[in-house]
C-alpha cells in the first residue's frame, strides 16, 4: 500500500530517513563458558532487573573488542584483540551457546593398567562465534577432516556448532532466546574511575580465587535456598579466616599466595592494565 502524501509532497519526493548499520560482532567464543556464572548469579539474584544475559561487546580503540559481563556485585571485562563489532551492543543468549562452549576434557582410555589422556579434536571444540541481526553461529576451530569432501565445489564455509535464529518478540524468554541490540546498560569505566579515586590505599592480597570457593559446598549445604553473607579476615602471609552468618559451626582459613620476589612482580599487579586505563582517562 502506498504511502499517502503529506502537506502537498508526493511520498517518493520526501527524504528518505538514513539507514542505520546492521548490529554485528564476533569473538572467540571461549569467553562465553565463563560468563555464565556471573549470569547465573544476577539471575538468582535479582531476577526482575537481571532476567537476561545482558553481555556488552564494544570496539576496543586498539582494535579487537571488549566484552564485559556484569551482576549487582560482580562485573568482569575482557579485551579479545581478535574480535570485532559494528558499535556497542548487547547480546542476550540461550543457555545452550554457553553450554557448548565448556572447555571439553580429554577423552581418558586405559591399557595394561596405564592411563592416557587424548585430548579432543579441534573441529569438536567452540572456536569463534558470530551475531548479528538475523541470528548467531557458534563455528568450530577447524572444519571436520570429510566436510570439504562432502561440501560441493566453492563452498568453503565452516559447518556450525550451534545456531539459533534472533527472536523479534519484545519481551525475550531468559535462557531460550537470543537477540542482539544496540547500547549497552553497563558502564565498566565509571567503575574503573571510582574505584581509582578511593581506593588506591587499601590493603593487597594475593590469592587464587579457587582456594574460598572450595568452601562453595558448605554453603550450599548450610542454605541451599538462600546465599549466605560471609566475611574474612585478610593477611599478606596468611592464613585468612573465613566465617559464615548465622552458622557458628563454621570456620574456615585459606591461605594467599606468596609475595613475589623482587623484581618479579608482574605488571598486572603494579598498574591496571593499560588498554582499560586508557579507556577511563577517554572517559571523562
Amino acid at each position: 500500500m502506498k504511502p499517502e502524501a503529506v502537506d502537498g509532497m508526493s511520498a517518493t519526493s520526501q527524504e528518505a530517513e538514513p539507514l542505520s548499520d546492521p548490529l554485528a560482532c564476533t569473538f572467540n567464543a571461549k569467553w562465553l563458558w565463563p560468563t555464565k556464572a556471573v549470569i547465573d548469579y544476577a539471575r538468582s539474584q535479582d531476577p526482575a532487573r537481571f532476567p537476561l544475559d545482558h553481555i556488552g561487546v564494544e570496539p576496543a580503540p586498539e582494535g579487537g573488542v571488549f566484552i564485559s559481563v556484569f551482576s549487582r556485585h560482580a562485573m568482569a571485562v575482557i579485551h579479545d584483540p581478535d574480535g570485532r563489532a559494528s558499535e556497542a551492543v548487547t547480546l542476550d543468549l540461550p543457555d545452550e551457546a554457553f553450554d557448548l562452549c565448556r572447555p571439553q576434557a580429554p577423552a581418558r582410555m586405559f591399557s595394561c593398567g596405564w592411563e592416557h589422556a587424548f585430548n579432543l579434536p579441534e573441529w569438536t571444540q567452540a572456536g569463534e562465534a558470530l551475531f548479528h541481526e538475523a541470528g548467531m553461529m557458534i563455528f568450530p576451530k577447524m572444519a571436520p577432516p570429510s566436510w570439504h569432501a562432502d561440501t560441493g565445489e566453492g563452498e568453503d564455509f565452516l559447518p556450525a556448532l550451534f545456531q539459533q535464529t534472533a527472536s523479534d518478540c519484545k519481551r525475550l524468554m531468559p535462557g531460550h532466546d537470543y537477540r542482539i541490540s544496540r547500547g549497552i546498560p553497563h558502564d565498566w569505566r565509571r567503575l574503573i574511575a571510582n574505584w581509582m579515586a578511593g581506593s588506591f590505599g587499601a590493603d593487597e592480597v594475593r590469592f587464587n580465587p579457587q582456594i574460598p570457593a572450595l568452601f562453595s559446598s558448605f554453603l550450599d549445604l548450610m542454605s541451599p535456598h538462600q546465599t549466605l553473607s560471609t566475611k574474612h579476615w585478610l593477611r599478606k602471609t596468611g592464613p585468612n579466616v573465613m566465617t559464615v552468618a548465622g552458622h557458628p559451626e563454621f570456620i574456615g582459613f585459606w591461605m594467599p599466595m606468596r609475595e613475589a620476589r623482587p623484581g618479579d612482580e608482574p605488571a598486572e599487579f603494579e598498574h591496571i592494565p593499560a588498554r582499560f586505563l586508557n579507556e577511563v582517562s577517554c572517559h571523562g
